[in-house]
């Protein structure tokens, strides 16, 4: 019996041997990679991991007495910009500031209606058309589902994500225009995410 217990006993040991050992190579792969890639690229990479792990039926409360200036989070200079036509195109420009305003979408809750300060259109996925790279452009309020826009995620640092009624679409930016499309990879969805300041 006593011999028994002692197995157990060394059986236990080596356990906690294991596992300790296991933590510490994983910390010092972390210290490595870290000093490869650079403080500034790791606190990236941490954004990335990090993002979006709120639940899609968690909505951020967004003001609709506020008027909000939109930047993208990786290109700080370039916000979204418009003529104000009806049907055309939004563009993203350098350092433009147009204010937008979320309109809460009375029968769909915690999906917002957003529009220019400037003009009464709002923004539409165009001929309401899910695939990826579809443009935005300004239309008259009709309630469809192309011109419904989420928040989902905690805006922390004012970083938020802006997501289509269509689908699993974002808004993003590519060649100059705002567009809707999906984030093909983990690392990469914290690029599809917008800045908003309250003004």
């Amino acid at each position: 019996m006593k011999k028994k217990n002692n197995c157990i006993i060394l059986i236990l040991i080596s356990i906690v041997l294991s596992m300790s050992m296991m933590g510490c190579a994983s910390y010092l792969a972390e210290v490595q990679h870290l000093n490869e890639v650079g403080m500034e690229q790791y606190e990236k990479e941490e954004k990335a991991n990090k993002a979006d792990k709120v639940s899609s039926h968690e909505y951020v409360s967004i003001s609709n007495e506020n008027y909000y200036f939109m930047q993208e989070y990786l290109r700080n200079d370039k916000t979204p910009f418009s003529g104000g036509n009806l049907n055309s195109e939004i563009t993203m420009v350098d350092n433009e500031e147009c204010l937008i305003q979320f309109l809460p979408a009375l029968n769909n809750e915690g999906y917002y209606y957003i529009k220019f300060a400037k003009n009464d259109f709002v923004w539409s996925v165009k001929d309401g058309i899910s695939d990826d790279n579809s443009p935005i452009v300004l239309q008259n309020m009709n309630g469809s589902d192309s011109q419904l826009f989420s928040l989902p995620d905690g805006g922390s640092d004012n970083l938020y994500f802006i997501k289509s009624k269509l689908g699993e679409k974002y808004l993003y930016s590519s060649n100059g225009k705002l567009i809707i499309n999906t984030p093909k990879e983990e690392s990469t969805r914290y690029t599809f995410k917008w800045k908003l300041m309250a003004k």
